[in-house]
């Protein structure tokens, strides 16, 4: 199970180097793990959602599109 953490939308975009709305739009398609949120609004930080932008950065930068990237990330689980 992936060790989640309260964090704010905001923080958790800081952290990755991306907006806000990047996240937001990442994990409405899916590359980024789907987040639930505390009672307080805050989104919970899966890890592995840092292991897969690390990922999601290195094929952007081989020129894939989100859609290739969504089809990478979900042949490998």
């Amino acid at each position: 199970m992936s060790k989640k953490i309260p964090v704010r939308k905001s923080d958790l975009a800081r952290d990755l180097g991306i907006s806000p709305m990047t996240v937001f739009r990442w994990t409405k398609i899916g590359l980024l793990v789907s987040v639930q949120k505390t009672i307080g609004g805050y989104l919970y930080d899966i890890v592995e959602n840092r292991k897969r932008f690390e990922r999601i950065k290195e094929l952007k930068n081989k020129g894939k599109t989100l859609k290739e990237i969504k089809i990478v990330l979900d042949k490998k689980g």
